[in-house]
């Protein structure tokens, strides 16, 4: 993939290839962490504060640091050739409802669809804890109220068949309700109209002659799989966020406009590709989690680097601590998301996340010690930043125990007041609990890692997958502190702290090493045994669709990669699971061999004795990934000199250690630590950006690529 050309519509350009540079950027709800891939591998990283009121401005202030002193800035960014972003926008405009005022058009007898949620949307992506207080759960607020819900008559049997034309009058009337109520933008969504579109087209093309200002978005160009709800919902919230997204996008461009850069300009997507600016402002909805598929994309690329198949990717932000898994080499992708119990057609990384992360508030509730969900954000931010803020958070614990020293935050830039964190852990935490600041502090430290433990264990053991098989990856502001003590409690194999120094931002640096991606999908259910031919003719048109637009993003057709899957389900069950189908000619024994796939996806699924012997099987949706390759420079190799014995320390600190207590703690500098080095712990590497911890009884070991491998000492796994 070459970089985008303005001019041409967001197409690639084939760049000259002496003077690349990929830039990532992942915005975040405290920072905004930036990534430099030079062409000869030589990488930069960087943090700067996110800008709440503009985040285009925080895009701005991220690019120029990551552009050297302003002498030499012009021409550093021109050898920009590739900016990807990583966007909350979307998000905050959904979590927040400050998005688009939008109105509905659907099928007479089908306005309260929305409502009705399929029933389960009031327990909806709802946590355990949560459903055992039932009586306490809710649907969340409508996006749509019913007043802006209009119904006109029509109807699309599942063959495609129109069997109840448009009625054009109620349509007028419907259009003309919803102008008069002042909405910006209006969803079409009728039954079935992923078969045949007709009558969604024919009133956008009424709403174009009638109201020329009214902006239309279709249900069957936003998704085209069965679920009358989901694809409804997931249409809703496309037009929900646009108009923000559009916002920041445009703020954006013209930022850089005026900075003279002409570089490409693509944004990550919930899939863990990557879309143009053109492409992205049509389809706003797949940016929902662009931010956390970046971390998995890189350590995807550093899994390849060190062949590790098998990865737990956890990344503790500022906010929320997530995790993902990569099995045989493969991220594990969603096809239905939910977002604020919304369940939505949204192809996507398969994260999970809980409030835990370094912003995330501590306080005394009922006698007992709660941690976030709620998050004190960037701004007034923990207390020991000194930005107004006197609640205790989990980063102020961190200063308590000197694991994050106050004059190396942000190496230095940004020093911290440990004092005001003592304070703020004495008064909302210690006093309530009758402890002292610092057993107070360690108490919050334990109980975060056993909450990150536990989620690892909902994603890996409730899935039958053994977390010992795994390597676990820790990255994010503070996943370098906290990695080891997780990765403890669940015995992986190692736990690595990729990149080292990159480890804080890594989440841009997957970003900016991360492939184009688009899935092309489509409904059309088949019962076992299926029809090898009809199988084939349906991945054709997705085939000639996803070529198309790759083919519009300017890839190259050698450029081009194509996977195929299919949604199968036992007939009369809901949820579904996808299998691979590798053969690019589908044969009547490729066929009849999908239920045997199935079955065994099934049984990994949900554990033996879990299958319904002589249960039909059946295909619900045909799914394909089309990924458009593009430049990715390779990670330059550390200083490979010669190494012997134990590295001098930076300097000796006092560190708390939970269970070991208050100990002489050697801190190294880990640009100076050269590929072969092994620390033992206790110890604190320095990584400028970020610390990473070895706990007593722990070893770490520096790669050539400036990984980090830590072992619990004399560990056999």
């Amino acid at each position: 993939m070459f970089p985008v050309d303005q001019e041409k519509g967001g197409q690639m350009t084939r760049p000259d290839l002496q003077k690349m540079r990929a830039i990532g950027i992942d915005t975040g709800g405290t920072f905004t962490d930036v990534v430099r891939v030079d062409q000869d591998g030589t990488i930069r990283v960087d943090k700067t504060a996110s800008t709440p009121d503009d985040y285009a401005r925080g895009v701005m202030d991220a690019i120029e640091l990551a552009s050297g002193p302003v002498g030499e800035r012009q021409a550093e960014l021109e050898r920009i050739s590739s900016l990807t972003l990583g966007t909350t926008i979307a998000t905050n405009a959904f979590l927040t409802r400050t998005g688009a005022k939008v109105g509905l058009v659907t099928t007479a007898g089908h306005g309260d669809t929305l409502q009705i949620m399929r029933v389960f949307g009031r327990v909806a992506g709802l946590s355990p804890l949560q459903l055992q207080t039932y009586a306490l759960t809710d649907k969340p607020p409508p996006i749509v109220p019913r007043n802006r819900i209009c119904e006109v008559s029509e109807r699309i049997d599942a063959t495609g068949k129109i069997v109840v034309a448009l009625n054009e009058n109620e349509t007028r009337e419907a259009l003309s309700r919803l102008k008069s109520l002042g909405v910006d933008i209006v969803v079409v969504a009728f039954l079935w109209s992923f078969l045949n579109n007709s009558h969604e087209r024919r009133v956008r093309e009424l709403a174009s002659e009638w109201y020329p200002d009214l902006e239309t978005v279709l249900s069957s160009e936003v998704s085209s799989r069965i679920g009358e709800y989901e694809r409804t919902a997931t249409a809703v919230v496309d037009a929900f966020v646009r108009p923000a997204v559009s916002k920041y996008l445009g703020r954006v461009r013209k930022g850089l406009d005026d900075r003279r850069v002409s570089c490409p300009f693509l944004i990550m997507h919930s899939t863990g590709g990557v879309g143009t600016q053109s492409y992205t402002e049509a389809h706003p909805v797949t940016t929902l989690f662009s931010g956390p598929a970046g971390g998995v994309i890189g350590a995807q690329r550093v899994g390849e680097l060190l062949g590790h198949s098998n990865i737990i990717c956890t990344d503790v932000g500022g906010t929320s601590f997530d995790v993902a898994l990569i099995v045989d080499g493969r991220p594990l992708l969603r096809t239905t998301t939910t977002i604020d119990q919304q369940v939505l057609h949204l192809p996507s990384i398969d994260i999970v996340a809980i409030g835990a992360g370094g912003g995330s508030l501590v306080q005394v509730v009922d006698g007992s010690m709660k941690i976030g969900p709620e998050s004190v954000g960037a701004y007034p931010g923990p207390a020991c930043y000194d930005r107004g803020g006197s609640r205790a958070t989990l980063t102020d614990a961190n200063v308590v125990l000197g694991l994050i020293n106050p004059d190396r935050f942000l190496g230095g830039r940004f020093r911290l007041k440990s004092d005001l964190a003592i304070k703020a852990m004495s008064e909302h935490v210690a006093i309530p609990l009758g402890l002292d600041p610092i057993k107070a502090a360690e108490a919050v430290f334990s109980i975060v890692n056993a909450k990150m433990a536990d989620l690892i264990r909902t994603v890996t053991v409730e899935r039958g997958l053994d977390p010992r098989d795994f390597v676990l990856y820790a990255y994010g502001g503070l996943g370098a502190l906290h990695g080891a003590f997780y990765g403890e409690d669940l015995q992986v194999k190692s736990v690595v702290v990729p990149l080292g120094k990159m480890s804080s931002v890594f989440s841009a640096f997957g970003i900016a090493m991360s492939d184009l991606v688009h899935v092309i999908e489509l409904s059309i259910p088949m019962v076992n045994p299926f029809d090898a031919g009809r199988m084939n003719a349906v991945f054709e048109e997705l085939e000639r669709q996803a070529r198309a637009q790759l083919l519009d993003d300017g890839i190259e057709p050698k450029d081009q990669q194509l996977r195929r899957f299919v949604d199968m389900r036992y007939r009369g069950q809901l949820s579904e699971l996808s299998v691979v189908i590798d053969e690019a000619v589908i044969t009547s024994a490729t066929a009849g061999k999908l239920g045997i796939a199935f079955e065994r996806r099934y049984l990994q699924e949900f554990g033996s004795g879990s299958l319904l012997n002589g249960a039909a099987t059946e295909i619900t949706a045909f799914r394909i990934e089309a990924i458009g390759k593009r430049w990715q420079p390779q990670i330059a190799d550390r200083d490979l000199k010669a190494f012997s014995g134990r590295e001098p320390s930076l300097l000796i600190e006092q560190v708390n250690w939970p269970y070991a207590g208050r100990v002489d703690t050697s801190v190294f500098n880990g640009d100076e630590l050269a590929a072969g080095a092994v620390v033992t712990g206790p110890a604190l590497i320095d990584l400028g950006i970020t610390s990473a911890a070895v706990p007593p009884g722990w070893r770490c070991a520096v790669d050539r690529w400036g990984n980090l491998e830590m072992k619990p000492v004399g560990a056999a796994r």
